[in-house]
């Protein structure tokens, strides 16, 4: 369930920065209707995603339903206020942002395989010390 809502956080992270900007000009109107027609979005897919996919159909539809808001959003607020919201340097900055985490997650993996299999073996002298470690790790 976690999963199907870890891929559509940033467009809940997205909404609440949108909205705020609605609020700044001083609109409340639009974000309630966009706000209502998500919700009817997120109650129609819920009964067809739960039918099919249990309970893992609500946080899928949830999901969309974010994405949509998400979406009308940017659309509306392009519409009235002629905001530009440079999508192109935005998608620059994502996919050097994903590879930049890519690349930080891939280190701190080798650094803890790394830790662990040196406490492991080389600094494991003692027998219980190493029958505790292979107890705890479940490896080896």
């Amino acid at each position: 369930v976690l999963i199907a809502f870890l891929g559509w956080l940033f467009f809940f992270s997205l909404n609440k920065i949108i909205l705020n900007i609605y609020y700044v000009l001083h609109d409340t109107f639009t974000p309630m209707v966009i706000s209502i027609v998500a919700t009817l979005y997120n109650l129609i897919l819920n009964w067809i995603f739960v039918t099919w996919l249990k309970v893992p159909g609500l946080a899928v539809a949830t999901s969309i339903s974010g994405f949509i808001q998400a979406c009308l959003f940017i659309y509306f607020l392009h519409a009235f206020y002629k905001f530009d919201f440079h999508f192109k340097q935005a998608g620059s900055f994502m996919v050097r942002f994903i590879l930049q985490t890519g690349v930080m997650a891939a280190l701190f993996m080798l650094a803890y395989l790394l830790f662990k299999y040196t406490i492991l073996f080389g600094l494991a002298r003692f027998t219980f010390l190493q029958e505790f470690l292979l107890y705890k790790f479940h490896r080896l």
